[in-house]
């Protein structure tokens, strides 16, 4: 299993899933090029930062592997979906924009307050640690091509077993994102996880953790067909 953190993050921000999931998978945690302890020769992009990922799994010969993407990793994860098919096992995007999410200064600051009232504690140190090591010219970058660039089209391509995994209060990313991601991705799944916003993985890793497993785990072939399936979890997750 590979994991592609979000936006000023780094592989640490898995501390409370990638433990979990090890008892199942062999987990690698990647820092995304110009994240964490990863260096970029130039600016970001995220067509560079999907293509240097994909050289490293298949340098590592992980394929097939499951890819969990989260915010931009998410982006990053559906990249390697639609451009390298035969890496990718399955596939989890979780609370990721996958096209631009036309919000304003105003409208985007008005959405990171609403986030910040879902902030766990323990993030604040490790966000603002991992946003000084990618600086000030990588998160503007970055978060400007989120919000500018987009791949509907793409996203029509991608071919393996797709689960969306969605925080109820994602003020960021709205919901509205992943139910449209549902229709456009073939066969996807969309789960709901409640009293969770942006950074589901943190706000209800126990939820998360299960939700994610049991779809990795179990055969999803049987009944589901060409359809959207939406399912809130109501289970109570690590405070």
């Amino acid at each position: 299993m590979l994991l592609i953190h979000g936006l000023a993050a780094s592989a640490r921000y898995w501390r409370r899933t990638i433990g979990h999931l090890a008892q199942h998978f062999r987990v690698y945690a990647v820092d995304v090029p110009g994240f964490g302890a990863s260096r970029l020769a130039g600016p970001f992009s995220i067509d560079a930062a999907t293509r240097i990922v994909a050289e490293w799994a298949h340098h590592m010969a992980l394929a097939p592997v499951d890819v969990v993407g989260h915010s931009l990793g998410g982006r990053i994860a559906a990249g390697l979906a639609v451009d390298h098919p035969g890496l990718l096992r399955r596939l989890v995007l979780a609370d990721a924009p996958a096209w631009a999410l036309n919000a304003g200064p105003v409208e985007l600051a008005r959405r990171y307050a609403a986030m910040a009232r879902y902030l766990p504690l323990g993030l604040v140190p490790r966000i603002a640690l991992d946003s000084w090591r990618a600086g000030l010219a990588t998160l503007i970058r970055a978060s400007r091509l989120l919000l500018e660039t987009d791949m509907p089209q793409a996203l029509e391509r991608i071919r393996a077993p797709t689960l969306l995994v969605w925080g109820e209060q994602d003020h960021l990313v709205p919901l509205a994102m992943g139910e449209a991601l549902a229709r456009r991705i073939p066969d996807a799944l969309l789960t709901v996880i409640p009293r969770a916003a942006h950074n589901v993985m943190w706000n209800q890793p126990a939820a998360f953790n299960r939700t994610v497993t049991d779809f990795l785990q179990h055969d999803r072939g049987s009944g589901i067909g060409n359809r959207e399936q939406t399912e809130r979890n109501g289970m109570m997750g690590e405070q």
